[in-house]
């Protein structure tokens, strides 16, 4: 048998508060270690205030975190306070030169399963970077305009997870570096790729600057996507292909033949991340999106659309940006 008042006052118990406080802790532990129940509410407990915290982050802004502690009540010596103190900070914001011009920028600053707020940075070597060039970890640092585009681009889910993702990204980074030294480090929801964090190295920082969806002109995968379909810039825009909402509160996913193109053209994340989150997350159907996609494309379900190549066998429309 357990007694979870028992078991909070030894939590609360310093072993210098009376003489042989320690043995008297001890000799008590067997009715305290077996509380399942007890245990269970302070995890319930600290998960909603872990929630609460990540969901009212964000990284431009403000930052928060919590401890929380049992203390004895000042009134009553026998009484038991369950304290929740929520910390929150604001991040440092530096001016960086870029092309000659002082900006602001934000330094990422998160307190993910942490019990202090900390500044992200990453190891020169984990970027191909050497050592005896950058003695010192790398700070990662945004500008306000790259959070807005991410906002934008990853909209069917909370913020903060996409805030969340973004530390997590960094957790293990993949990235590629193109022939102007610019990075791209892929951006991934529950370790499933949706994007590109584009960045570049200013002395001892890794700025980003932007966020590619994984579909938008830029990126690998995008690039592959306009040579099977045709599409350009103004064509994905138009069919609001560079948004998470379309994949998700649409049929492109379900459609066999929409499916194998976004397939071919690496783009396979994208389909997966809503099986992940549609559960929670799906909003009503849209057809009207992945409807209009076919037609602009020229597929129709009731042929074999798709040659070797991944290439319609009727006409695909011309794209947008080749207009007028």
């Amino acid at each position: 048998m357990s007694f979870p008042i028992l078991t909070i006052y030894l939590k609360t118990l310093d072993d210098n508060a009376f003489k042989k406080a320690a043995e008297f802790k001890e000799a008590l532990k067997e009715f305290c270690t077996d509380d399942a129940k007890n245990h269970a509410l302070e995890t319930e407990i600290s998960q909603w205030i872990t929630s609460f915290c990540i969901l009212y982050t964000e990284l431009t802004i403000k930052i928060y975190r919590f401890e929380q502690k049992y203390n004895p009540t000042p009134a009553d010596i026998n009484g038991i306070e369950n304290l929740v103190i929520i910390h929150s900070h604001v991040p440092e914001r530096i001016n960086l030169k870029i092309d000659n011009i002082s900006r602001p920028v934000i330094k990422i600053c998160h307190a993910y399963f942490r019990n202090d707020f900390r500044y992200l940075s990453i190891k020169p070597g984990v970027l191909g970077l050497k050592p005896e060039d950058y003695p010192d970890e790398i700070s990662v640092c945004i500008q306000s305009h790259t959070v807005l585009r991410l906002k934008e681009r990853i909209d069917s889910i909370h913020q903060a997870y996409a805030f969340l993702h973004l530390v997590l990204s960094f957790t293990k980074p993949e990235y590629y570096r193109n022939s102007e030294g610019v990075f791209f480090i892929t951006y991934t929801l529950w370790n499933i790729k949706v994007g590109y964090l584009v960045a570049d190295l200013h002395q001892n920082i890794l700025l980003i600057r932007s966020f590619l969806f994984l579909t938008q002109d830029g990126t690998p995968e995008g690039q592959k996507l306009s040579n099977i379909c045709r599409l350009g810039k103004l064509d994905k825009e138009y069919l609001a292909l560079d948004r998470l909402s379309s994949f998700m509160t649409s049929k492109i996913r379900t459609n066999p033949e929409l499916s194998a193109l976004f397939t071919a053209a690496g783009c396979q994340g994208l389909l997966d991340i809503c099986q992940v989150i549609a559960a929670n997350l799906i909003k009503k159907s849209n057809p009207s999106i992945a409807e209009q996609l076919i037609e602009y494309l020229g597929l129709y379900s009731k042929h074999d659309f798709l040659t070797e190549e991944i290439l319609p066998r009727k006409r695909i429309a011309r794209s947008l940006q080749s207009w007028g």
